[in-house]
């Protein structure tokens, strides 16, 4: 049955494959959107949807945008500070915490049948094992501990209100993604058959990410995670806390493994092996990220379980790039922009 649905943050990466994939399912889709916010994931699909231009800091303008669209559903995933050059934190404040309580408060108002908030793992901070929903959180940053409370507040004030599943997700990939993170650059400079410059100097613009240790999940399983969480399992906690990733830690030793392998470079792969329980040689280096998904409770509860591992996963990646070679050109024109 169609729905009517309402998304926030959708000139996203995450919010713009599952606004297609939502158009695709015929959803009536109203899309949230800042003023000034760039719809380049979006363009050709518009048309498609309705759109209505607010500050989610604004809870008057929202109450009456959302009463006059009356959504079954709404998929909160409008965020600020994910990426690096994102730094204000008041600016995380505003959205990632009042912005999302003022958008809680509203659809609880209105009778909203469910409210999918979106969390992220950065809420554990560094975890040597897989994680599960139950530890305590220790976040790191400013933007860290506004998702945290942003979590807290969807728990907590809103408990017997709506139904209010949060989606804490890993390390996401694929089409639509920043065109300043590390797959995306590894592909494109592999469709010219090198890795990207200087990718092991310690002065280079990776530094901070070649040490990491991340949970890669697939978009795809992203958006399927999405849409079970709306669909309020029978036997539901009206505000469950979800980890979507795959369960499985990758160095990013192994990442440029997997694109050496996928576009058969002729070339050495310079990064050392990092392993969890290795020394570090940064020990105090506080971006480091150690992390890893528990996804007993989202596959017990929303039958759900990421299908697409992560070699096969960089391969479609990749070939969307291929039968999309304007796509390419797309995004080298944003590498050097502070484009998220």
């Amino acid at each position: 049955m169609s729905k009517k649905i309402v998304i926030t943050g959708a000139s996203g990466f995450v919010g713009a494959n599952l606004t297609r994939r939502l158009i695709a399912l015929g959803h009536d889709i109203y899309l949230l959107l800042r003023p000034d916010c760039k719809t380049w994931r979006l363009n050709d699909v518009l048309s498609h949807v309705g759109t209505r231009f607010t500050q989610l800091q604004d809870i008057e303008s929202l109450y009456i945008t959302l009463n006059e669209i009356k959504p079954d559903w709404i998929f909160h995933l409008a965020c600020y500070g994910a990426y690096s050059w994102q730094t204000d934190w008041r600016e995380m404040v505003e959205t990632n915490l009042l912005g999302s309580i003022n958008m809680m408060e509203c659809a609880s108002k209105i009778g909203v049948g469910a409210f999918v908030n979106s969390g992220c793992f950065s809420e554990y901070g560094s975890s040597p094992g897989a994680t599960p929903e139950s530890q305590s959180l220790d976040p790191k940053d400013y933007y860290a501990l506004t998702k945290s409370a942003q979590t807290m507040a969807a728990c907590k004030p809103f408990t017997n209100k709506m139904y209010l599943p949060t989606l804490r997700l890993y390390s996401v990939y694929g089409p639509w993604q920043s065109p300043q993170e590390l797959i995306p650059n590894l592909i494109l400079y592999g469709l010219k058959n090198v890795l990207p410059p200087n990718l092991e100097s310690k002065s280079s613009d990776w530094k901070g990410t070649l040490n990491h240790l991340k949970d890669y999940v697939y978009i795809d399983d992203v958006i399927d995670a999405y849409i079970s969480a709306a669909q309020q399992p029978a036997d539901r906690d009206l505000s469950p806390i979800f980890n979507v990733g795959t369960g499985k830690q990758t160095s990013t030793k192994k990442l440029i493994d997997i694109s050496i392998k996928e576009f058969d470079l002729k070339v050495r792969n310079k990064i050392a092996s990092f392993k969890n329980g290795d020394s570090y040689e940064h020990e105090d280096d506080t971006s480091f990220v150690s992390a890893m998904a528990n996804i007993t409770k989202i596959r017990k509860s929303l039958d759900w379980y990421p299908s697409i591992e992560l070699e096969v996963g960089f391969k479609k990646f990749a070939t969307w790039f291929r039968e999309n070679p304007e796509f390419v050109e797309l995004y080298k024109s944003k590498l050097s922009q502070t484009c998220p």
